[in-house]
């Protein structure tokens, strides 16, 4: 046939041929061009429709090192990925005492406040906030929601921001139950305690709805 590649056509069958007209699936060796045999059948005038025939995954598995952490077996996390795996359009708050914004496994999920300049001093949205950029600390009135440096007893918010919305199957740390969901952090612990104390959870939950 002009125009077409000699190909290697394992098998041929014809499939629901009780119900439908015929209808018939080819396997062939050279998939490399699978699209343009597709473009050339549909072009022939006693084909009705040529089509790849997908292929399913029963359950996604990312391939981060920790990917099957204990609570994602027991929300069964593997059967909802195969239908949904998040959305940067989704912002989840995260109220908490601290969130490492710089967290290589974070980093590219963290909300950003688009009303807002950085670094300027200005309250630019007028929510109240100034530089708000990336969440803010309500504890303490300023615009960093990371724990202060080298405290392992801040750590648990940046903990709960990855089981949230780490990056995932990125062939780095943990995978998350929202790949893509966007993270606002919320530090509602003052850097003056040892990390365990909620001193302003209502102060926090306000900003979160605010924002």
């Amino acid at each position: 046939m002009p125009g077409f590649h000699l190909i290697l056509i394992i098998r041929v069958w014809k499939l629901f041929y009780k119900m439908l007209k015929p209808i018939y699936h080819l396997t062939f060796t050279d998939t490399s061009n699978t699209k343009r045999y597709i473009e050339q059948l549909n072009n022939l005038p006693y084909i009705n429709y040529a089509e790849r025939v997908p292929q399913y995954q029963i359950i996604f598995t990312p391939n981060d090192p920790n990917n099957a952490m204990w609570h994602l077996g027991k929300i069964s996390a593997n059967n909802a990925w195969d239908i949904e795996k998040g959305d940067a359009q989704v912002t989840v708050a995260i109220t908490d005492n601290a969130i490492d914004i710089n967290h290589p496994d974070l980093q590219g999920n963290i909300w950003t406040n688009s009303g807002e300049i950085p670094n300027n001093g200005v309250d630019d949205d007028n929510n109240g906030y100034v530089d708000d950029v990336n969440g803010y600390d309500v504890a303490d009135g300023n615009s960093n929601p990371s724990p202060p440096v080298n405290t392992f007893k801040f750590s648990h918010g940046t903990h709960c921001a990855g089981i949230a919305s780490a990056n995932t199957d990125n062939n780095t740390g943990i995978a998350a139950i929202g790949f893509n969901t966007s993270i606002m952090p919320v530090k509602i612990t003052s850097d003056n305690t040892n990390g365990n104390a909620i001193t302003n959870g209502y102060a926090g939950i306000e900003y979160a709805i605010y924002n």
